[in-house]
């Protein structure tokens, strides 16, 4: 059941935060969600999967074994394909859901701190090694909000209405979710990937609606 909060994301009733990141030490994911439910998120709302064992094949991120634990997750395609991917290379999978601001910020704290993996470099050098996953999709670029460029992410019904909070730039709407009257009442919500917090090594997203269990 998806928590709902009156303002989870700075400026829009009904979306939530949630963050990703792969660990390439088993230990550390789960020293990382032990502190992450310590801090008072939800145990059910923070996930550590598993990889495969040493000596998995790169590029098999594509099998239904690793494929299959990352396609409920609320991301853009191309993110849950490289969460597959180090799935398959052995990377441990940590995942918080449905947080709020201060969450949301904590979790990507404990999650750098804990040794998450920089996702852009592992990726590089993945496809470098002939890698074929999808390109980069679904971001919210800092350069572009609020821009006439932001059309990806404008909301027409809304009139353009934009987010007004410390975590957003002005000018950013929600993606478009299961609050629109056009959608069917039990659609699953991909969110979008925020770029505006930081140089954290953990994924951050903007979720909106019913994407919860």
């Amino acid at each position: 059941m998806t928590t709902q909060m009156d303002n989870p994301a700075g400026g829009a009733a009904g979306y939530t935060r949630a963050a990703a990141c792969l660990f390439d030490d088993r230990r550390h994911a789960e020293r990382a969600v032990l502190r992450l439910r310590q801090a008072g998120i939800s145990p059910a709302d923070v996930v550590m999967t598993e990889g495969a064992s040493s000596g998995a094949t790169p590029g098999t991120g594509q099998d239904p074994a690793f494929r299959q634990p990352v396609e409920g997750l609320p991301f853009p395609d191309e993110d849950r394909a490289l969460y597959a991917e180090g799935l398959a290379r052995g990377c441990s999978l940590v995942t918080a859901l449905n947080l709020n601001d201060a969450q949301h910020d904590l979790a990507l704290v404990v999650l750098d701190e804990e040794g998450a993996v920089d996702l852009a470099a592992h990726e590089a050098q993945w496809r470098a090694d002939g890698w074929s996953g999808p390109t980069e999709e679904g971001v919210l670029p800092s350069g572009v909000r609020g821009t006439t460029l932001d059309a990806a992410y404008t909301n027409p019904r809304d009139g353009n209405m934009n987010y007004e909070g410390p975590s957003m730039q002005a000018g950013t709407n929600p993606p478009v979710g299961a609050d629109q009257p056009d959608q069917q009442p039990d659609a699953a919500v991909t969110g979008v990937r925020d770029t505006s917090r930081g140089p954290a090594r953990s994924r951050s997203y903007l979720v909106g609606g019913r994407h919860g269990r």
